[in-house]
């Protein structure tokens, strides 16, 4: 099978979980069909020669320019819903500028590549030193920001992987909040407490760093004035919802109503 071939069922199947994410989360439809998708070369079994799933692609990750990077092995063996749910978590990143918040966005870059593979990972997926931890507490932070909304909107969060609810936090924080609140979980964890589960690395759109690219067509995606107007069409659609009493989660609402209110004083 060449690589046309290979690349036609990944694609096929992200534009079913698109479709799914779309039609949960109607409210985000125009972020979701604003997503790049970037297939990458596959990992081979030694013996058929198939795909085979990677767990570091677990969650679909992105890039900062809305770019989705797509492991043809995990996204086949990956049930439509589950990519749709981490679509919508991806969304959540990018829209809330998880990357530019992150205090780790500045850090050196250390992580793995396959060569060849197009495949490149930063702290979150097992750096060094003080970045590498501060954009896993990071992407552990973002995804509670992100989750409880996912399931105020009656969506499950996939086994594994963190929200404010699994670790009895109060829900509706931003990322900032749930820094410190799951430092003191980690610190209760080192006396014996109950562990924080490790973060699922969602890209460089969460922490920051250089996160998972490909080789090949992630220099496209979405410039930062693409990004502007697409996040005001967003909230803009947001608000409107809401004020004809449709269903969107309040951190939504929150987002939206905060990205609308002008900057500069009209005066």
């Amino acid at each position: 099978m060449n690589a046309r071939d290979r690349r036609a069922p990944t694609l096929e199947r992200f534009a079913s979980a698109r479709l799914w994410a779309a039609a949960r989360a109607p409210y985000l439809a125009h972020a979701l069909f604003a997503l790049t998708p970037v297939v990458l070369e596959p990992r081979l079994d030694e013996e058929d020669g198939e795909p085979v799933a990677d767990p570091d692609f677990r969650a679909l990750p992105a890039d900062t320019r809305w770019n989705v990077h797509l492991d043809p092995g995990t996204v086949a063996a990956t049930p439509v819903e589950e990519l749709g749910w981490w679509l919508l978590h991806g969304i959540g990143h990018l829209v809330r500028r998880h990357a530019e918040r992150s205090p780790a966005s500045e850090g050196p870059v250390v992580g793995r590549a396959a060569p060849g593979s197009g495949r490149a990972f930063g702290p979150a997926s097992g750096g060094s030193g003080d970045s590498g931890r501060d954009a896993r507490l990071w992407n552990r932070a973002a995804d509670a920001e992100v989750n409880d909304d996912l399931e105020a909107d009656g969506l499950t969060v996939p086994d594994g992987v963190l929200s404010p609810r699994a670790l009895g936090l109060p829900e509706g924080r931003l990322a900032e909040e749930y820094v410190s609140l799951i430092e003191v979980l980690e610190e209760a964890h080192s006396r014996g407490g109950r562990s924080v589960a490790d973060p699922v690395d969602c890209g460089g759109a969460v922490h920051g760093t250089r996160g998972t690219t490909a080789s090949a067509g992630a220099s496209g995606g979405l410039d930062s004035l693409e990004r502007d107007l697409l996040e005001l069409a967003l909230a803009r659609e947001i608000t409107a919802r809401a004020a004809a009493r449709t269903g969107v989660p309040g951190g939504w609402l929150r987002w939206a109503r905060d990205r609308l209110r002008p900057s500069v004083d009209w005066r």
